[in-house]
């Protein structure tokens, strides 16, 4: 009886040496690979490739991601059950493109294209700038021309489709206006610089014009801009390659 087991004992006794003293054949035994689309900072549920052929759980998960860009900081997980991890990654901002902070979006309505104000005291919209969820800040420059005859010009930026004018209270915010109209020999122009917007699903915004006037044919032409002022990531996925190391 001794004789079977003392084979086992020193088998044994070497298997904990190794393991406690790092043999790397061992470690390299207890690490696998599995691919996953994950959402940044969301997390996702996946299968412990471990536990179906070694029956260990993880004690580290790594995440590189497949298309080259790195990884925020270290991977959160948790073991759910022997077969089971939560696996919670957030990823960098990009760098250029959409999304990333900076991006510059124009919609443009030059001076051949001009539409006209054909009523008095009536909203139009001039042009229009779409965009996705995220901080931008807007800048919005009108251009307003003819040989007319009136008491006010006004700009605005507005998400309504149906032309409106933000009410007095966003002068200086989002609306600007003056008591001149185009003449002759000058046209009128009105900026609205650094209008901060933080929409939370894709928005339509507009940049609306509007003139009072008794007489003369007004027209009006312009340039609705934004920048990304901060990177947007809710949402974004990419493609991971998670090791999973276990002992």
């Amino acid at each position: 009886m001794l004789d079977n087991f003392l084979p086992f004992q020193n088998a044994f006794n070497a298997d904990v040496y190794n393991r406690i003293n790092g043999d790397i054949g061992l470690a390299n035994l207890n690490d696998d690979e599995v691919a996953s689309k994950l959402t940044h900072g969301v997390e996702k549920i996946i299968k412990n490739p471990l536990w179906a052929t070694k029956r260990i759980r993880p004690t580290g998960i790594v995440a590189i991601r497949t298309d080259g860009y790195p990884v925020a900081g270290s991977v959160d997980w948790r073991n759910i059950s022997p077969d089971q991890i939560g696996v919670t990654v957030r990823f960098l901002p990009p760098e250029s493109g959409s999304g990333s902070q900076g991006e510059y979006l124009e919609s443009f309505v030059p001076f051949a294209s001009r539409i006209n104000l054909t009523t008095t005291a009536t909203n139009y919209n001039i042009t229009s700038l779409s965009l996705t969820p995220g901080t931008y800040d807007l800048t919005a420059m009108g251009q307003f021309g003819g040989t007319i005859t009136g008491t006010q010009t006004l700009l605005g930026i507005s998400t309504s489709a149906t032309p409106t004018m933000p009410g007095a209270s966003a002068i200086g915010q989002n609306r600007e206006e003056t008591p001149t109209v185009p003449t002759a020999v000058s046209g009128v122009g009105l900026v609205i610089v650094q209008y901060r917007v933080t929409p939370t699903t894709n928005t339509i915004y507009y940049l609306v014009g509007q003139m009072t006037f008794t007489g003369g044919s007004p027209q009006a032409w312009g340039r609705l801009s934004a920048v990304r002022a901060a990177p947007y990531l809710n949402g974004y996925q990419a493609n991971v390659a998670l090791r999973i190391m276990g002992g």
